[in-house]
């Protein structure tokens, strides 16, 4: 009876520890898409416990952009980097997030000189003659 019940308290105790994790996953990913976050959490059982990943939104692609409109952008992300003090690093990926009549958003990972990587989303909407660049990042 005892270890019965002790088995029952340890599934409980999982169940809520648990629980509690894919509640918090849900929160942060409600808080991100509010923020216009290009990234998300997931949440996966693992080994008896549970473990969170974050991960970026968009699938993989070339941009849009054409060559001018490349260089307006990294420039753009060249002016922010510098913003937060560090050197400007190299565009090693970019994802299509959302592509409606009016617009195309995209995310732009960065990596910096450090290694670490960051995204900025750009989002791109023609306007007569040329195309206004809306940059949010980095994140």
């Amino acid at each position: 009876m005892k270890f019965l019940l002790s088995l029952f308290f340890v599934f409980t105790l999982y169940g809520c520890a648990n629980t509690s994790v894919h509640n918090a996953v849900n929160d942060l990913n409600d808080k991100l898409e509010q923020d216009g976050s290009p990234y998300r959490w997931t949440s996966k059982d693992v080994n008896g416990g549970v473990i969170m990943e974050k991960y970026p939104l968009g699938r993989v692609t070339p941009t849009v952009a054409d060559p001018t409109l490349r260089k307006d952008i990294e420039d753009l992300i060249t002016k922010a980097e510098l913003g937060e003090g560090k050197a400007s690093g190299k565009i090693i990926e970019t994802r299509l997030l959302k592509k409606d009549t009016t617009s195309i958003t995209e995310t732009w990972i960065v990596e910096r000189v450090d290694g670490q990587k960051v995204a900025y989303t750009i989002k791109m909407t023609p306007a007569g003659e040329g195309v206004d660049i809306n940059l949010r990042g980095p994140w």
